[in-house]
């Protein structure tokens, strides 16, 4: 479908699915090697970078033209993006497809929100602020205000799953039986959540 509508992604050989009597338990997906490119995340993380912001500006109207089209990709991280020189200009193919919502239409909470995993890098924020400001013609600063917005709460998340992972692992009956374990916990605690508010 992407393919159809002159999205590029590396061209798909074959897909296998393997089922048990519950249904679906694992999948893979075969897909032509895309040579000479670079991921995305090599541009945003080298800012000496040939052609960095015109290739930054490039990305976002793809994700603007994705949003027209009424497509969410979900897992729209640095990696999930390849970049190829093709003569004077820069294709970006998407790879790791799997994670896809469809709408009739996108609203701008929602399009703007789709940015929260790419980076939080503010200089890299403010040119897709004002290049998808300028795409969807609304004012630069809003765009800037709320893609910011969404990508700190996006680190907020990661925050609190790394806290969670850790809780997992701790013995807590043994935590708590022991006064001075509880005492370096609390204030560890502490600590943790002043990074999340504060930071």
């Amino acid at each position: 479908m992407l393919i159809q509508k002159n999205y590029r992604t590396p061209k798909p050989i074959a897909y296998i699915e393997n089922h048990d009597f519950i249904g679906l338990t694992s999948s893979y997906y075969i897909s032509e090697q895309l040579e000479d490119s670079w991921t995305f995340d090599l541009v945003l993380g080298d800012h000496s970078f040939p052609d960095r912001e015109k290739i930054i500006k490039e990305y976002t109207s793809l994700m603007f033209r994705l949003h027209n089209d009424g497509i969410l990709f979900l897992d729209n991280s640095p990696n999930n993006f390849l970049i190829r020189k093709e003569g004077d200009s820069y294709s970006i193919y998407m790879v790791d497809l799997n994670r896809m919502n469809f709408y009739d239409s996108i609203n701008l909470d929602k399009r703007l929100a789709n940015f929260a995993r790419i980076t939080n890098d503010p200089q890299i924020i403010k040119i897709i602020a004002e290049q998808y400001s300028l795409l969807y013609g609304i004012s630069e600063d809003l765009c800037l205000k709320k893609i910011t917005q969404y990508t700190q709460r996006q680190l907020v998340k990661r925050k609190v799953k790394k806290v969670l992972k850790l809780y997992k692992y701790l013995n807590l009956k043994k935590i708590f039986s022991n006064r001075s374990y509880v005492l370096f916990y609390i204030h560890f605690a502490f600590q943790i959540s002043d990074g999340l508010l504060y930071k």
